[in-house]
């Protein structure tokens, strides 16, 4: 295990067991999302589906964002921890986010033990990233609506915090970068990603050398495999991503753009959180997966203090599998426990 922390100081700078379970919700209104005029529905009951975490309660509620993009519905399973709660954590999976990530059990067990609520949303009938009009950007206000949400409805006056594996990764960098979340968050965890911190390169655009460092080792930048060309040409309306170079300027210039490092000069970025630690955990595997190297263009970006984790250079710590390493599990997960807090 090799761990990097770097503190910038800046002054010039699944609901398991035998029987299912339903949620019975406390009374909830609509919430209106920061700048997104997005609407959050009162969760109703749900049964929570088999093999989810032991303990779980289900419900269901409906995200709706401005500007046109379609409604989406979530299923928001949730463990409580025994007692008055210390804070809220919601863990947002890779992806589409419309599963439980592999780990939701251990996690389910790991933070309500240390005194956590745990709310991890699944998305329902599609991926978050996927929107009409084929902007990444657009399609992250489904995230941050409801993120600023359960802000308020989880919360009640204790530190509020986030934790993403891969596209959930990009899910909460986006609502950072581009919803103003980073005033709601006392401590953020970025794990394998965010796979669209440049989503050009991934798509094979040209990158200076053609590799970028991270934890020690050198990464290829474009994804490796279906799935990550798959997501981005969804996303952006395109179809040229994976594909054999020229690529299309024009799609070049939309991929770009539309990451979470935007390139778009009409565009304007947070990247300075003076109130939100962040920290970023990758496996140092680069025949794997180039959501690492990707992801490592929004740690650049950041002006405010962040801090990284690298998984060891074994087996257990392949592609994105991040907390499958279980060195970097503990580490992870004891510094949310530590660092979740006003």
């Amino acid at each position: 295990m090799k761990r990097v922390l770097l503190i910038l100081l800046l002054t010039i700078l699944g609901c398991g067991g035998s029987k299912p379970s339903v949620v019975m919700e406390p009374t909830a209104r609509s919430a209106s999302a920061l700048s997104t005029g997005g609407t959050v529905t009162t969760p109703t009951p749900a049964t929570c589906p088999g093999g989810y975490p032991s303990g779980a309660t289900c419900s269901t509620a409906t995200v709706t964002c401005a500007g046109g993009l379609d409604a989406m519905n979530v299923l928001l399973v949730v463990n409580q921890p025994k007692g008055t709660p210390k804070g809220t954590i919601v863990f947002l999976t890779g992806g589409g986010g419309n599963k439980l990530d592999d780990h939701a059990t251990q996690l389910a067990i790991r933070y309500p033990g240390q005194g956590f609520t745990l709310v991890q949303p699944v998305w329902q009938g599609g991926n978050w990233e996927v929107a009409p009009e084929g902007t990444m950007i657009g399609a992250a206000c489904r995230p941050a609506v409801l993120l600023d949400w359960a802000h308020s409805y989880y919360n009640t006056g204790t530190a509020f915090c986030a934790e993403g594996w891969s596209g959930g990764s990009a899910a909460i960098s986006y609502s950072m970068t581009f919803y103003g979340l980073s005033s709601e968050l006392n401590y953020v965890s970025l794990l394998s990603g965010p796979p669209f911190g440049r989503i050009d390169y991934g798509c094979g655009a040209s990158y200076g050398g053609g590799t970028k460092q991270v934890c020690g080792v050198q990464f290829p930048l474009p994804y490796n495999g279906a799935v990550g060309y798959w997501l981005a040409n969804h996303a952006e309306n395109t179809a040229s991503c994976g594909t054999l170079p020229p690529l299309p300027p024009a799609d070049i210039l939309r991929w770009g753009n539309d990451s979470v490092v935007t390139q778009d000069t009409t565009k304007t970025p947070v990247f300075n959180y003076p109130t939100t630690p962040i920290e970023f955990a990758w496996c140092p595997d680069p025949n794997q997966n180039a959501a690492s190297a990707l992801g490592s263009f929004y740690y650049d970006a950041i002006t405010s203090t962040k801090s990284i984790v690298c998984g060891s250079s074994g087996p257990t710590c392949t592609g994105e599998n991040i907390l499958g390493d279980s060195t970097a599990y503990l580490t992870i997960t004891t510094d949310m426990v530590n660092g979740c807090h006003l």
